[in-house]
């Protein structure tokens, strides 16, 4: 339902915007402190992909970049309607980021059926990130799939099997992450913008 697409999209735009003066807490991933996901790691041998879409993530990203306390998660399933109040749920990935790197975690869970102009459209109407950082989508796309790619790499190692056991192995969860960031290059820069 694209109407309620946009209103999922209006409600990100509205957390982003009361929470984007919030400090980060001392437990909080911080976006621009994140140097440990750059650091050599016993896991990522022969996965040298990983960190290189993370270095560039980090590098090609300006740090004037609107941020705030993001979700880090905001898939579509997370969000509830009741009428016309929604809400988000499922804020065990919180961190301080730029707001487009939370945008781009909910289009990276769309397939490629889905329109997501409705819900870009409706993010920027009460969205602290103005619209030309959209500009980024596309990087923040190719750094997030990076980023799931190490962690899966990390739970491989560790032989760590966790979430979507049945459906996925950590093997097809980094190989799921390669070919995600090889989709985010293949997009134009300005894919994202109006």
């Amino acid at each position: 339902n694209p109407a309620e697409v946009a209103q999922a999209g209006r409600t990100l735009g509205r957390i982003h915007a009361a929470l984007r003066d919030v400090p980060p807490l001392p437990q909080t991933m911080v976006w621009n402190q994140m140097d440990w996901a750059l650091a050599e790691q016993p896991f990522l041998e022969g996965l040298d992909w990983i960190t290189q879409a993370i270095r560039e993530g980090f590098d090609t990203a300006p740090k004037t970049l609107s941020e705030g306390i993001i979700h880090c998660d905001p898939r579509l399933t997370e969000f509830r309607f009741d009428g016309d109040r929604v809400g988000l749920l499922d804020w065990g990935e919180v961190m301080h980021a730029p707001h487009v790197f939370d945008l781009a975690a909910t289009l990276s869970f769309l397939d490629e059926e889905s329109d997501w102009v409705p819900f870009v459209s409706g993010y920027l109407e009460p969205s602290p990130a103005p619209v030309d950082e959209l500009i980024y989508l596309p990087i923040m796309l190719k750094t997030r799939a990076a980023l799931e790619g190490w962690v899966y790499a990390r739970r491989k190692y560790y032989g760590i099997d966790l979430g979507q056991v049945a459906e996925h192995t950590n093997d097809s969860l980094i190989e799921r992450s390669r070919e995600n960031i090889l989709a985010a290059e293949a997009l134009p820069k300005d894919f994202y913008m109006p």
